[in-house]
């Protein structure tokens, strides 16, 4: 059975979600608070040598429990925390490092560093009903890239001698271009209110470009 685009999407955020948490759950600040914890447990038992009658030793365990759901909570909501664990995600799907030519291997790590700045600046707006308009760029983005890197690693694996690499190559510079400029229109779009009509105009732009990647791919075949 062929999942539908809301499905996919729904299956991406909890894809998303569950990696979050985990990256919560096993941060440095989460390790550290659970070896303080069991430190405090076995050596220090009763810090007040039996001045609070009301204290007992799993205390601790509680303290650590607030400390670590704490930490979760402000990961959960960190803006910077979430759009490195979906870079992670992205970048696991289309393994750059797989890619031998050293130039190539740089435009698809590129592709991915703007992929990321524009989904950065979408989790960094602060209301929520902006975010949410600008959900849809990020995905739209998220879906160009991975047509860049998907053509560059066609480029790494399957050289050929006549001008369709040379023309495949032009266009991957070209979308690449274009890429690199979203971010900054993005950025006027914001500054501007979220237009919903620019929206709109960019993402047929972006649309654009996959389709023309779709058929530089299809040329290569």
């Amino acid at each position: 059975m062929k999942r539908g685009p809301k499905n996919a999407d729904n299956t991406q955020r909890e894809r998303e979600r569950r990696a979050l948490l985990s990256y919560a759950l096993f941060r440095w600040e989460s390790a550290t608070v659970l070896a303080l914890t069991l430190i405090l447990v076995v050596l220090v038992p009763d810090p007040f040598g039996g001045q609070l009658a009301i204290w007992r030793w799993w205390f601790w365990l509680v303290l650590g429990a607030l400390a670590e759901t704490l930490i979760v909570v402000t990961t959960l909501q960190d803006p910077d925390a979430r759009t490195r664990v979906s870079s992670d995600l992205v970048r696991a799907q289309l393994d750059p490092a797989a890619i031998a030519n050293v130039d190539y291997r740089q435009v698809a790590e590129r592709a991915l560093r703007h992929r990321a700045e524009v989904e950065l600046m979408a989790q960094r707006t602060r209301r929520k009903a902006q975010r949410e308009q600008l959900r849809p760029i990020v995905k739209d983005v998220t879906h160009w890239t991975a047509g860049i890197v998907r053509l560059v690693h066609r480029l790494d694996d399957h050289p050929d001698p006549n001008n369709v690499p040379a023309e495949a190559e032009s266009r991957l510079g070209e979308s690449l271009g274009a890429l690199e400029t979203t971010y900054a229109r993005l950025q006027l779009i914001a500054a501007q209110g979220l237009n919903l009509r620019r929206i709109e105009q960019l993402r047929a732009e972006i649309a654009r470009q996959v389709r023309v990647l779709d058929e530089t791919m299809e040329n290569l075949s």
